[in-house]
């Protein structure tokens, strides 16, 4: 098998239409691989303790149980150079302080702002806003 070069995202978000549809347009874009994804604070929890080759996490605030903020502190804990995108369709200029506290590289509105998302996991320049 041959491995792949593309960028190792893991996708936290609770709901499952979003979440397929972002995994399968970040794979039909290419330079990605989704590695994990879940809607669940103890999924993720669990997968992250054995797992940390991964570039990019998604992760949204709200999750089925749990929280995403919950975890941001936990991922950054973890290894300082993978990147952390919050989504949110409930942001406030209170959540997005918050978690650039917490290590997030940026907070994403999960409803106006896909294609920003999908640029900022492919690696290109995404307008800082």
């Amino acid at each position: 098998m041959v491995a792949s070069a593309g960028r190792r995202v893991v996708l936290i978000e609770d709901d499952p239409t979003f979440r397929n549809a972002l995994a399968n347009e970040l794979c039909a874009r290419g330079g990605t691989d989704i590695v994990f994804q879940t809607g669940d604070e103890a999924h993720a929890r669990e997968w992250l303790a054995v797992n940390d080759q991964w570039d990019v996490c998604l992760l949204d605030i709200f999750l089925q149980r749990g929280t995403g903020i919950a975890l941001l502190s936990l991922l950054r804990k973890r290894r300082p150079d993978q990147t952390i995108y919050i989504l949110s369709n409930y942001l406030s200029p209170m959540s997005k302080k918050v978690a650039a506290q917490l290590g997030a590289a940026r907070v994403f509105d999960k409803v106006t702002e896909v294609e920003q998302v999908i640029d900022a996991c492919l690696g290109q320049p995404v307008p800082i806003d």
